[in-house]
């Protein structure tokens, strides 16, 4: 539903440029100050972290994973560990990679496409892409699903990826003339 990434986008935005402001510094989601427990990262930072997961395990298994959590901790105490092993329990998705990059560090991951070749190969084009991750809030390089965007005036190919350092290189290969990348965070 476009309203609903247009919403989302927006938040993300919020969030990008308002919360260590506001929270006066970068906090994990798991570990705010008792201070700031009721502060903006996190009821904005947390929604926008629901939205991220939702998008990263797709709504077929985010709405009935959360179902299942809210049945099986309903009027319970619960931490971010309990909802990481629900979720991965419900959808069969290993979550400990996302919530300890997501939840578990302070600041925000960004991750761009810094270059790419194309090499012909027969009727194919091999397409490496080089990506580099910049830091905000902290120095420690995120683990982070992305989907690579090649468009071509003919087709779009998505490929998530997961890129899991400072710099990264991807390696392609692709139909016709898919050569120019684009890179989308799934946050």
């Amino acid at each position: 539903n476009q309203s609903y990434e247009t919403n989302r986008r927006a938040l993300h935005r919020q969030v990008l440029m308002y919360a260590s402001f506001r929270d006066a510094g970068y906090f994990a989601l798991n570990a705010v100050p008792h201070s700031k427990t009721y502060g903006y990262t996190v009821y904005q930072k947390g929604g926008d972290l629901v939205h991220s997961i939702r998008r990263f395990m797709g709504d077929s298994l985010f709405f009935p994973a959360v179902r299942a959590y809210l049945n099986h901790h309903a009027y319970g105490n619960v931490n971010s560990n309990d909802l990481r092993d629900e979720l991965a329990a419900s959808s069969g998705i290993s979550m400990t990679d996302y919530f300890a990059t997501m939840v578990g560090l302070p600041g925000f991951p960004h991750v761009s496409v810094d270059s790419f070749t194309v090499t012909p190969n027969g009727n194919n084009f091999d397409v490496a892409v080089y990506t580099r991750e910049r830091m905000k809030g902290n120095n420690v390089s995120f683990a982070l699903p992305v989907d690579v965007n090649f468009t071509s005036a003919v087709n779009d190919t998505v490929i998530t990826v997961t890129a899991n350092a400072f710099t990264n290189s991807f390696l392609f290969t692709l139909r016709s003339e898919e050569h120019t990348s684009e890179l989308q965070s799934t946050l």
